[in-house]
């Protein structure tokens, strides 16, 4: 079950409040004709106007088995419903092209976008390519595509799996899944701006135990300028960790906050963490807890003692329980003491939930099931993170479904 990928998948939107119960698919991905499809697990953007998002298949090339993956972008109509815009589609045939995007998008302040491609990029040191970090222009002519950095497979990493991060200067942080090196197992990277171009430094390989392997979350910022991810497996008892990178002069240096034990938690898979006011952090395991469906946990920060400590919010029930299990993705905070999250299988029939978990005033936290996948028109088996939108609605990624099985648009009403 851990760290599976899935041949299909789907875009949802979610609207509205945390008592939504109707459901209505806006919008159905069809490859052919080089259209976009199978969105993976990734984290949809949203402009004020315009969501973006990114597929690992569909596009109008054909150097990859059922397209190498585009770049979309989803705009209202003024029938009230939602068009489909392929931006870019990948094709590594042109040998500095990435293929085939995991992770979400970001933006920046003038409109540009970034993000990763796990294959791609003309290096001979991986299968299909090392992976790349793009870059999407907008212009009068449409939208441009710049390669900024092509890993290679040696000391530098391979396999970008995680969304991007934008820093205060406008560098972009990430990790990579594979090697960073003889003996390593992933890494964490800096890009930054230059007058000389993009300019690549590693802040950290993993080497497995005790600070962990295989990144594939995002890293998160505090108010100090610490970083903070997961690695989806290692540490201390090899079910994955979460750690702190903190910037020394010219060096980082990596603290593990927390190893997970398989009781509490194992696999933090595509997990990008949320932080609070208070340095609270929050996430979920694919894995783990006391049916080892997953978990929500948080890691609560005690500023007298300068320390984590880690607390199971909810331990997911038996394999295909009816309050979800097997999360992919991390959790959204809408305010304090709610958290909404996904779950890939479970559910009335047995396709993912979408719930929500919220601390009681005894400080107790309660699992609530708000939308049970099917896996037919509605989609199934949900996988990216939930967006807050300005307008109170939720906006996420699920696995399955469509009339084409190639991913929906959906929206869950009051």
């Amino acid at each position: 079950m851990t760290h599976k990928m899935v041949t299909f998948l789907a875009v949802i939107l979610l609207a509205s409040t945390v008592s939504a119960t109707t459901e209505m698919s806006l919008w159905n991905f069809d490859t052919t004709n080089g259209g976009a499809g199978n969105p993976f697990a990734n984290n949809l953007i949203f402009d004020g106007v315009n969501f973006y998002g990114v597929t690992w298949e569909g596009g109008n090339t054909a150097g990859c088995f059922n397209g190498c993956g585009t770049v979309f972008e989803l705009s209202p109509n003024s029938h009230g419903g939602w068009n489909e815009t392929g931006l870019y589609s990948f094709d590594p045939a042109n040998g500095t092209d990435g293929s085939n995007p995991l992770g979400g998008l970001v933006r920046d302040r003038q409109g540009n976008l970034y993000g990763t491609t796990y294959y791609g990029g003309g290096s001979t040191n991986c299968n299909n390519g090392c992976g790349t970090v793009f870059k999407l222009t907008h212009g009068s002519s449409g939208w441009t595509e710049t390669v900024l950095y092509t890993f290679t497979g040696s000391t530098d990493g391979n396999y970008p799996y995680s969304t991007l991060t934008i820093g205060t200067n406008g560098s972009l942080y990430g990790t990579t899944y594979g090697d960073g090196g003889t003996g390593t197992l992933g890494t964490v990277y800096q890009l930054s701006p230059t007058a000389e171009g993009w300019k690549k430094n590693t802040l950290h390989t993993f080497k497995g135990k005790p600070d962990g392997s295989y990144p594939t979350g995002a890293v998160v910022f505090d108010k100090m300028g610490r970083l903070y991810g997961t690695a989806s497996s290692g540490g201390t008892y090899g079910y994955g960790c979460v750690y702190r990178l903190e910037r020394h002069s010219t060096r980082w240096t990596l603290s593990v906050l927390h190893s997970f034990n398989s009781s509490d938690g194992a696999f933090p898979s595509w997990v990008s963490l949320i932080i609070d006011q208070a340095q609270n952090l929050y996430g979920t395991t694919e894995n783990g807890g006391a049916n080892d469906t997953g978990t929500v946990w948080e890691l609560a920060y005690s500023a007298t003692l300068n320390k984590y400590s880690e607390k199971v919010l909810h331990s997911f029930g038996p394999k295909g329980g009816t309050d979800g299990g097997y999360p992919w993705a991390g959790v959204t905070m809408r305010k304090e003491g709610t958290l909404y999250g996904t779950t890939s299988e479970g559910g009335t029939s047995n396709w993912g939930t979408i719930f929500v978990v919220t601390e009681a005033k005894n400080k107790k936290w309660k699992e609530r099931v708000l939308y049970s996948f099917t896996g037919a028109q509605d989609g199934g088996q949900p996988g990216g993170d939930l967006l807050n939108g300005a307008n109170g609605g939720l906006y996420g990624i699920a696995d399955g479904g469509g009339a084409y099985v190639n991913g929906v648009v959906f929206e869950i009403a009051p």
